[in-house]
């Protein structure tokens, strides 16, 4: 039975399962090339969430990113623990250690809560969001200029009328705003650009003293959110096969089992086995060497 833990959204709480190998594997599939089509890793993201959550297709899609990934931070840390390590694309390509929790004392410290809070015109009450991600794959393919601010508004309410944005079209929803007074519509726009402006100072190292050189952005770009994801998760398909043959070849496994198995059990298994060769290579080269003849031995992966 796989362990079940809980994590705290914006607007309420929900259960989720570790993370299996098999869904790792998804994950990685829809991470490979240099040209990542974005819906493509959503729909199959969003799937593995499913899955492992409490949540519907429908509830996971109109997650605004910030409770995105508040629930993928929270799936690694109980999959995996909270410490990664990630090249950032450096120069030299080092690995270096990134302790999750850190990231979520970043975005906490910046009170989106406060920046989002209702706002009132007269007799018009206007509601902010955060734009879903499949929102925000629509605004990286928009100018600055173009109409956005849709993707922000949550709900109005004028006098006892409520009009909730989730159940209008963009389009719709572009032709309710535009029928605001020009006051409040400035004032939206001014409001907007400031979530904007807040959202790009979002450093996610920032709390990581011997990495403050380094930048993992956390804002409404497409491609920052695709490589937040690699680091999260990893993106090394060919070795993850390497290690799943040589546990079934050396280690007895079958693949129905690794495939099941949470990446803790998986990296614990994959180090276990290193380990048992090493021990071997060890022997082998000192019985060599007493020996004083040659022994092959093969290799790990």
């Amino acid at each position: 039975m796989k362990f079940i833990n809980k994590c705290t959204l914006s607007d309420r709480e929900i259960f989720y399962k570790e993370l299996q190998i098999k869904y790792i594997k998804t994950i990685y599939k829809s991470l490979i090339g240099e040209d990542i089509d974005p819906e493509i890793l959503l729909s199959n993201l969003n799937n593995v969430l499913k899955k492992i959550s409490t949540l519907s297709l429908q509830e996971i899609n109109s997650l605004n990113f910030l409770d995105y990934f508040t629930l993928l931070f929270n799936i690694c840390i109980t999959s995996t623990g909270n410490i990664i390590f990630a090249q950032l694309n450096n120069e030299d390509n080092t690995t270096v250690e990134i302790n999750i929790y850190k990231f979520l004392e970043v975005i906490n410290s910046y009170k989106i809560n406060t920046l989002l809070e209702p706002e009132i015109f007269n007799n018009i009450k206007i509601y902010y969001t955060l734009p879903t991600l499949q929102n925000i794959v629509k605004i990286s393919q928009k100018d600055r200029n173009d109409t956005i601010y849709h993707y922000f508004i949550n709900k109005i309410i004028f006098q006892d009328t409520e009009i909730n944005f989730s159940f209008f079209s963009e389009s719709e929803t572009k032709l309710i705003l535009e029928k605001l007074p020009v006051k409040i519509t400035t004032h939206i726009i001014k409001k907007i650009n400031t979530i904007f402006d807040t959202f790009n100072k979002i450093n996610l190292l920032a709390n990581i003293p011997y990495l403050k050189e380094k930048t993992i952005p956390f804002n409404f770009n497409i491609n920052n959110l695709i490589d937040l994801i690699k680091i999260l998760f990893g993106e090394d398909l060919l070795t993850l096969y390497e290690n799943i043959f040589a546990l079934c070849k050396l280690g007895n496994f079958t693949p129905e089992y690794i495939e099941n198995c949470t990446p803790g059990e998986y990296i614990l298994y994959v180090k276990k086995l290193d380990s048992i060769m090493n021990k071997q290579q060890t022997t082998d080269t000192n019985f060599t060497s007493d020996e004083g003849f040659d022994h092959i031995n093969g290799d790990l992966l």
